[in-house]
């Protein structure tokens, strides 16, 4: 089974993050179960760059979570393809200027894109809406990742939530304890 998982951290960056998409996660991941390693895995980038790592250390690191179970999309194909971002470094330049971007956007109303697109790094949403394309999930299609933080008004969240046919949400510690 493959989820796609939100985090919340209570940490400065957390908060950071959220007061600045207006949503209520700061951390977007996938998780997978991996018959050879056994147990639960997740991938994501965090500020050491984009890694592998058990599912466990999500409870360690973060506050709350909750998953949703991926139907119809090739999930592992996507995952295959995109293999090489595994250390890869966070991007942090991204992260700032989507905040900034954001920013524009609340004061504009006018949605403003990333001009300066790093494709040797990856944000946590940048990785996720990056598998997410290579799977075909239709609301993302044709649209950079860099569009994507976590949560709020333009965020993986709010799409992921609004399209039941691909999209069922599952009990995070049942997930994790399968």
């Amino acid at each position: 089974m493959i989820v796609i998982g939100f985090s919340r951290s209570n940490n400065f960056t957390g908060w950071l993050i959220r007061k600045a998409t207006g949503g209520k996660w700061n951390h977007v991941w996938i998780g997978y179960t991996d018959p050879i390693w056994g147990g639960q895995w997740v991938t994501h980038a965090i500020s050491d760059g984009v890694s592998i790592q058990k599912a466990e250390l999500l409870k360690e690191n973060y506050d709350e979570s909750e998953c949703f179970q991926v139907l119809g999309l090739d999930m592992r194909q996507a995952m295959r393809e995109t293999r090489d971002y595994v250390n890869k470094p966070y991007d942090f330049k991204a992260v700032i200027l989507n905040g900034l971007l954001l920013l524009l956007y609340r004061l504009t109303g006018i949605e403003w894109f990333n001009p300066i697109i790093d494709h040797n790094k990856a944000s946590c949403s940048e990785f996720a809406a990056l598998i997410l394309q290579r799977a075909n999930f239709t609301p993302v299609q044709g649209k950079e990742a860099e569009l994507f933080p976590p949560d709020g008004e333009m965020g993986l969240f709010p799409v992921i939530s609004q399209h039941p046919e691909n999209m069922k949400k599952i009990n995070f510690e049942g997930w994790l304890h399968m």
